[in-house]
């Protein structure tokens, strides 16, 4: 009875000592079932959604891969590739990310639209592009066998792209264009408008004046006359001041032919602005023409256009250019009989000079009174020209004269002074002259560069062995070593030959 109750006692303490083990492991169990429960419930869901959002992002980037590499075989048929690859490839991850290999025409018309209000920069134009590239295969517009085309029932009209938006097809291919110009992808925007010809989008005067000012402001001038042309092609005039800016675009890739044929367009239509008029008269001037140069000129007074300098100074110029000086120099006559004072210093410095090319010191002389008398001041150019008038002339040494009443007005003598009358020493060489000649250079050589110093030194050097000055030579030589002045193997033999020694005067 005592081992029974030993026993009792025993397996009672070994099943207190367990069950408060149990106890313990239970609580716990209970504890961690408990934390694992709401940590599940908590991440269960995120975990569900970055699986699926994997799997989405897998998918599309593999859409996005293969409509890139299809993009790249575009060009032989549609002629896409050309205008839009490069965008598709850059923009390929961004499509990528944001989904729009699986968005709808309508959707995709949206975020054109959404990027181009919202963030209106350098970057979102490229991914307008990149957009309407995918957009092109919902309308029908992809025309490549290497490029799988939309189902039949997936091809949607521009209206059906459109309808949910508050903004038109035109307006959709009008912020296109806009894109397609601001990324420098100027290329692109005859796509555009072939685009709009297949999709039979209406092409309005004023979307396609818009886009050749867009065109022509990144100085695409013949891209914008190819518009212009497509512009013809539908049927559309364009209007006064388009035709005043087609006048320019021609002129600045020199088809004249086209500019003055836009501009009798344009002087059909209004009185064309001063800023055409020059135009023309530039492109009359280019091409040596002084009879329609002066019918413009006279159009111009016809119309009530005041008349300018600088219109005064253009028709002169070709004037004297075409050696139609004496009807320019009564051009000038005609200006200064007006109330108004139009031509000055420049008008009469077109015509000296017109006088100068015929060696004509007295008719340049006389320009100069005129001048004058109406109050204008001649400057260092007018003296120049003169001088260079004298040197052509029969008498070479008036220019010494020239160049006294120079600097009696107030001017030095700059370069084109010094080399205009070294020039003339060559005619008649005297020891005044020559010695006239040093002290010019020495006054105003700093106002020449090395090679035109050495010239007109070398120039000097022949003049004075014309006028057999030997003390002037040695001179000469002294004064161009002391300006670092190599002499070149003419002078140097010329001077061996007049000194008949075996080097020559102050070499060595």
């Amino acid at each position: 009875m005592m081992a029974m109750d030993l026993i009792a006692d025993f397996a009672g303490n070994v099943w207190k000592a367990i069950g408060v083990e149990l106890v313990i492991f239970g609580v716990t169990i209970c504890v961690a079932l408990a934390v694992r429960i709401t940590s599940h419930g908590h991440s269960a869901k995120p975990t569900k959604k970055l699986a699926r959002k994997s799997v989405d992002t897998e998918d599309e980037k593999n859409e996005a891969k293969t409509w890139t590499q299809k993009k790249a075989g575009m060009g032989a048929a549609g002629g896409w590739r050309d205008s839009a690859a490069k965008a598709a490839t850059s923009n390929a991850q961004t499509a990528s990310s944001q989904g729009v290999a699986k968005r709808e025409p309508w959707q995709l018309v949206d975020d054109i639209f959404s990027l181009v209000q919202n963030h209106p920069g350098q970057r979102s134009t490229g991914q307008v592009l990149q957009l309407y590239s995918l957009l092109r295969r919902f309308l029908g517009l992809v025309a490549d066998n290497n490029m799988q085309s939309m189902d039949d029932e997936k091809t949607v009209t521009i209206a059906e792209a459109t309808q949910h938006t508050r903004q038109s097809a035109v307006d959709l291919y009008s912020t296109l264009v806009h894109c397609a110009v601001r990324s420098g992808q100027c290329h692109i925007v005859e796509r555009l408008v072939d685009d709009m010809v297949q999709l039979s989008v209406t092409r309005s005067c004023a979307f396609y004046e818009s886009t050749m000012k867009q065109l022509a402001g990144q100085k695409h001038y013949r891209l914008a006359l190819n518009i212009y042309d497509r512009l013809c092609a539908d049927g559309l005039e364009p209007s006064a001041v388009t035709c005043s800016c087609l006048v320019s675009f021609a002129t600045e890739i020199g088809e004249h032919k086209r500019a003055l044929h836009f501009f009798d367009k344009l002087s059909s239509m209004t009185t064309p602005s001063i800023r055409a008029y020059m135009t023309v008269l530039r492109v009359h001037a280019q091409q040596q023409d002084w009879t329609s140069s002066l019918f413009i000129l006279r159009d111009m007074q016809k119309r009530g256009i005041l008349l300018d300098s600088l219109t005064l100074n253009v028709v002169l110029a070709t004037g004297v250019a075409t050696d139609n000086l004496v009807e320019a120099d009564g051009l000038l006559a005609d200006a200064d009989s007006m109330g108004r004072r139009i031509a000055d210093v420049v008008s009469y410095n077109t015509i000296i000079k017109g006088y100068a090319r015929l060696g004509d010191v007295a008719a340049t002389s006389k320009c100069l009174e005129r001048m004058r008398k109406r109050g204008l001041s001649p400057n260092s150019i007018t003296f120049n020209t003169m001088m260079d008038a004298a040197v052509r002339g029969p008498n070479p040494s008036d220019s010494w004269d020239i160049l006294k009443e120079m600097r009696q007005s107030g001017f030095s003598a700059d370069k084109f002074t010094c080399s205009i009358l070294i020039k003339g020493l060559a005619k008649q060489p005297t020891a005044a002259h020559v010695q006239a000649a040093m002290d010019l250079l020495q006054d105003a050589g700093n106002n020449c560069d090395s090679m035109l110093k050495s010239t007109l030194y070398h120039g000097v050097l022949d003049a004075a062995s014309q006028a057999s000055d030997d003390v002037l030579v040695m001179q000469i030589v002294s004064r161009m070593r002391q300006q670092n002045i190599a002499l070149n193997e003419s002078a140097t033999k010329r001077l061996r030959e007049r000194t008949g020694r075996s080097s020559a005067p102050g070499l060595g």
